[in-house]
């Protein structure tokens, strides 16, 4: 395998445009990692953004995130569901919406006297 696969403990780098270059396709091989990532996020160095591949992997429970590095070159990172992504990284979901505040009691008249 010519992509460069490193692995830490929150993510696993994985290059696929040297695959790309000589005219491989590399879907299978990116969807051996994720089958091993474990929870890690896959970070993914490509020639372009692969847009079909971020549709695939949000219908199996993955947040993304694409950044154009340079005229030719995409990095995207591939976080589960449930995972923490790292701090810096904006996610691909939305907050969660305010508590709802709960109605204030009618105001009761003064009596008089």
């Amino acid at each position: 395998m010519d992509a460069n696969n490193s692995t830490d403990d929150t993510e696993v780098l994985l290059d696929v445009r040297p695959m790309i270059a000589k005219g491989e396709e590399p879907f299978s091989t990116i969807m051996a990692t994720v089958a091993s990532l474990d929870g890690r996020s896959l970070v993914l160095l490509a020639p372009f953004e692969p847009t079909p591949l971020e549709g695939v992997l949000s219908a199996q429970g993955f947040t993304y995130q694409a950044e154009q590095i340079s005229e030719t070159d995409w990095r995207v990172r591939f976080t589960p569901s449930g995972a923490n992504p790292p701090a810096e990284t904006p996610t691909e979901t939305e907050p969660p919406a305010p508590e709802p505040r709960p109605a204030e009691p009618p105001a009761t008249p003064a009596e008089d006297s």
